[in-house]
């Protein structure tokens, strides 16, 4: 039984094995409320015993500076979100006074100088203008009204995740399209133009005498170069990383093979994944190496730079983003997922700019940089970023290495897969996760 002071609510799960997946946190004070989008589930050994991933934000109450916003894209996209849970609210007491919460609270706080879009899922049949509110299509969506600096075209897309669902190439195929959506800047490239540009409803708009591709544009872009649209280039596509701990990762891990037991995945599904784009769980930079992961996190990135960054509460899995029927017109989502994209765009509130009156301003030049966990790097990028003063830097706290190594199959480097036994002991005399206290620690 929950706590006197626990309210649950079921969100309907209408499809087999759809699940409640979502990571969040909504905090509601007397001037402000603070949402929390993470990876991690409410036991202790996730919050003490994984590398997870945590995004939060503060909200002030409308009002409060100046003249807010009669409502803003991050506000739509939260309330859809909550409606479509079927929370109709709670009543509760403080102090003995009697008072109530339901999604129309959230309206009271002004949520126009968001750093990040959501991109969710819900499940359902989803149609028309709903086909790109969720899942992947939503996060095609959003990338197709950017644009990038070209350096990013056919630029590398890594996933990285804590569960392997039963996918298949004509799937993938597809995911891929809307990881790789977006457009280039024109003209030269980052030292002459801006890294983004924003319309009224909070997305990039068009330059001046600039086409934007089309959604459906977007999802025929040829792998081998940026194409061209009109005027305007599309990044193209580029491929797909998959960051998945090996045998040994987990066999040496903080937990010895008990940590696989949150990482999903059977021999079946993993065998569905090309060889080539398995990619090692490096992160001995950050002090996570031994910390197996359980976030989950997909950006395209060059070098030591990010087009995007986004971090999800969803794993690789068609339940989680969604698959495409009847020729590319409905989405079929399972399952409950909430994530947030970071972008150049999205981050314009940083430098005071937010949405105001139906349109943002302006972006300025933004770019997003891996955090340099080194010092003598941090002082390299530290001089290169005076370099370019008109240049905003946002630096991301990666934990894995970027680019990742690829598998050796010279040093046994075998992807993780949680129903085998091992040969090798880890260092609790285990041989497999099977049969382990599920997280390594029971729960009293």
């Amino acid at each position: 039984s929950p706590p006197s002071n626990f309210h649950l609510h079921k969100p309907p799960l209408p499809f087999a094995y759809g699940t409640y997946h979502t990571k969040m946190f909504v905090l509601l004070y007397a001037t402000k409320a603070r949402v929390c989008v993470h990876t991690a589930n409410l036991v202790h050994s996730d919050w003490n015993n994984k590398t997870q991933g945590v995004w939060f934000q503060d909200f002030p109450l409308k009002g409060s500076q100046g003249a807010p916003p009669v409502t803003s894209p991050f506000e739509e996209e939260l309330m859809e979100y909550m409606l479509a849970l079927g929370w109709k609210g709670t009543e509760w007491s403080m102090n003995g006074e009697s008072r109530s919460t339901s999604p129309a609270t959230l309206r009271q706080f002004d949520f126009s100088k968001a750093e990040v879009r959501l991109v969710g899922s819900v499940p359902g049949y989803h149609r028309g203008t709903a086909l790109h509110k969720w899942g992947h299509m939503k996060l095609r969506t959003l990338l197709s009204q950017e644009a990038f600096p070209r350096e990013f075209c056919n630029s590398p897309v890594a996933c990285q995740f804590s569960s392997l669902g039963s996918i298949n190439p004509r799937w993938l195929a597809e995911f891929q399209q809307s990881l790789c959506a977006g457009a280039v800047c024109p003209g030269p490239g980052l030292e002459e133009e801006s890294l983004g540009h924003s319309g009224g409803d909070g997305h990039p708009s068009n330059p001046p005498s600039v086409k934007r591709e089309s959604a459906s544009d977007a999802s025929n872009i040829p792998s081998s170069s940026c194409k061209m649209f009109g005027h305007q280039k599309s990044l193209g596509m580029g491929p797909i990383q998959v960051i998945w701990p090996t045998v040994q990762d987990m066999r040496t891990s903080t937990v010895g093979y008990t940590a696989g037991c949150s990482f999903p995945s059977s021999a079946k599904n993993v065998s569905q994944v090309e060889p080539r784009l398995w990619h090692k769980w490096e992160a001995g930079h950050s002090g996570r190496q031994k910390v197996m992961p359980h976030m989950k996190s997909f950006t395209r990135y060059q070098g030591g730079r990010l087009a995007w960054f986004l971090l999800s509460s969803s794993n690789l899995s068609q339940s989680a983003w969604g698959s495409l029927q009847k020729q590319a017109s409905q989405l079929f989502v399972r399952s409950y997922e909430l994530g947030v994209l970071i972008s150049p765009s999205t981050l314009g509130a940083r430098l005071g700019q937010c949405w105001t009156s139906g349109s943002y301003p302006p972006i300025p030049r933004i770019r997003i940089c891996l955090f340099m966990w080194d010092e003598e790097a941090q002082k390299s990028d530290a001089l290169a970023s005076s370099s370019q003063p008109s240049v905003h830097q946002v630096h991301l706290q990666v934990p894995y290495q970027l680019p990742p190594s690829v598998y050796n199959s010279s040093h046994d480097d075998r992807p993780w897969c949680w129903e085998l036994k091992h040969p090798k002991q880890d260092a609790f005399g285990k041989h497999e996760a099977k049969g382990a206290i599920f997280y390594g620690v029971k729960q009293t």
